[in-house]
């Protein structure tokens, strides 16, 4: 009997193990399509949806990995009352938008957009002005970090040793979130999060009520508590944004420091557009520096096909 229960460990180990690694990978996949689409929930849960099917291979009695996929989520939500996933957008998020909200973009798109360009003169202008390195007052964010999608995945899924689910009901009665609920019911949970950097104007889907719940939820703050900034992956960031912080002499446009300084410091006012109106000022158009810049992304940071 102990050789049989440790094996059954070992197992139950092993299909945990399996599922965690391909929903991390659907995750990051639906971070990729979140970071090209202006964060668009419906783009981050089709791709999540599409990378999560080689977990329903083979495919048993179903016609397709997606019929199998469709029966497992409609046994769920009848076993359990819950989505089989669930994303949340934990960054950008309302303070984020509070602080970096373009207005030209915003209005245009009739909700809080973040400007997707020229970060490093934003961060310059950022820091002209008074914050504190950079980082907004409402979100503890430098504009780089406001750019970084973060997302939270919670997915349901059966264990497959025989006795698992009793120990989860067990221990269900100690919890009341989402968690909760579902090992009262017999079922595990992967808990996973991912970060990538945008590729586009991060717009906010969310509802005034659904913005508040994923604050709570991810900081557990009560009301008018400003949220400490995420931590980043500093090493990974720092390689990303290389090809921004010693760029060759020959790759750049112009100084954007000195006329930032030059054309508003002096003025005691500070244009988060300075750098824009300095590179146009050189007789090159902002579309011919904006796709110099792509191309530098694409070799620095995550090139999407």
């Amino acid at each position: 009997m102990p050789l049989l229960l440790f094996a059954g460990l070992i197992f139950e180990f092993t299909h945990s193990h399996k599922v965690r690694q391909i929903a991390q990978l659907a995750l990051y996949e639906a971070a990729r399509a979140g970071s090209v689409s202006a964060v668009r929930p419906e783009r981050i849960d089709q791709a999540f949806r599409n990378a999560i099917l080689p977990l329903f291979v083979p495919l048993g009695r179903h016609p397709s990995a997606e019929s199998r996929l469709d029966a497992a989520s409609r046994t769920i939500l009848k076993d359990t009352g819950l989505k089989h996933w669930q994303i949340e957008v934990l960054n950008p998020g309302p303070f984020t938008f509070m602080d970096y909200a373009h207005p030209a973009l915003s209005g245009q798109n009739r909700r809080p957009t973040l400007r997707n360009e020229y970060l490093k003169e934003q961060h310059q202008a950022n820091v002209t002005k008074g914050w504190s390195e950079g980082r907004g007052p409402a979100s503890g964010l430098d504009v780089f970090e406001a750019n970084t999608l973060r997302l939270r995945l919670s997915m349901l899924y059966r264990p497959l040793v025989p006795g698992v689910g009793l120990v989860l009901k067990a221990l269900g009665a100690w919890r009341t979130d989402r968690t909760g609920q579902a090992w009262i019911n017999g079922y595990l949970v992967a808990d996973l999060l991912t970060e990538v950097m945008m590729q586009s104007h991060a717009q906010q889907w969310q509802s005034t009520q659904q913005a508040e719940s994923t604050l709570q939820a991810e900081f557990a703050l009560p009301d008018n508590v400003k949220p400490k900034p995420f931590p980043l992956e500093t090493e990974r960031m720092s390689r990303a944004l290389a090809p921004y912080s010693t760029p060759a002499p020959s790759q750049l446009v112009t100084n954007t420091s000195t006329p930032i300084k030059n054309a508003h410091h002096e003025a005691g006012t500070v244009n988060p557009d300075a750098a824009v109106t300095a590179v146009t000022a050189t007789g090159q158009s902002i579309e011919d520096d904006s796709a110099e810049d792509d191309n530098r992304m694409c070799d620095g940071l995550l090139c999407c096909q």
